[in-house]
């Protein structure tokens, strides 16, 4: 079983919505996202402002029930445990 915590190895932020169903939610960002298990995982980047993702962020997931049938994994940023000296 997968932890749901990763990485984003790359992403893309959209401005132009490629269907009508999105188009509420723009901007939006969609990443690739390299889960600490070693999988990579199509999803969503949500909950921050697209121009301050960057590659190599940490993610945790989170899901969105689309309706009472379907749930989808979406990705929030999540800060990095601070170092102790």
């Amino acid at each position: 079983m997968a932890s749901g915590k990763g990485k984003i190895y790359t992403f893309v932020v959209y401005h132009q919505a490629f269907h009508k169903a999105f188009e509420t939610d723009l901007p939006y960002v969609t990443a690739i996202i390299e889960l600490k298990e070693g999988p990579h995982l199509l999803s969503n980047i949500v909950g921050c402002d697209p121009e301050e993702i960057e590659c190599d962020m940490p993610v945790e997931v989170i899901w969105e029930d689309i309706n009472e049938e379907f749930t989808v994994p979406k990705f929030k940023i999540v800060a990095e445990p601070k170092e102790h000296s």
